[in-house]
């Protein structure tokens, strides 16, 4: 938990590269504990690290991705993350029109816990769907 918290506060300290390497550690621990709660965590940080970079469809599929695992086992978003999601969701709507939103963000819902994880931790690639 204390890896991704130190991944927001880089991120609002606008070093996305400490933000990402932050949110990767703490997603490979969490996979190793087994944590879906913390993965889904990870995945709305890696959301803000895609839009901090132009990455919308990738911050949107990982949001998606974040919902879909969240749902699965009955968790909520924190209300003390509840802003920055609200903030992703917003900017990735102003950035994206709204058929490549519902693509991306059901994209990310399909997606398994162990893909979802392995994308993440792949470099930014082509914003294509």
């Amino acid at each position: 938990m204390t890896l991704h918290n130190l991944g927001y506060i880089a991120y609002h300290r606008n070093d996305q590269q400490q933000a990402a390497a932050l949110f990767k550690e703490s997603l490979v621990l969490f996979d190793r504990l087994e944590d879906q709660e913390g993965i889904a965590w990870c995945l709305e940080g890696f959301a803000a690290v895609a839009i901090a970079g132009g990455h919308f469809v990738r911050a949107t599929r990982h949001l998606g991705a974040a919902e879909a695992l969240r749902d699965a086992i009955g968790a909520s978003i924190w209300p003390a993350d509840q802003v920055e999601h609200d903030r992703a969701v917003a900017i990735v709507h102003t950035k994206l029109e709204r058929h490549l939103i519902e693509r991306a963000w059901a994209a990310g819902r399909e997606m398994t816990v162990e893909q979802a994880a392995r994308y993440a931790l792949e470099a930014p690639a082509t914003e294509e769907l």
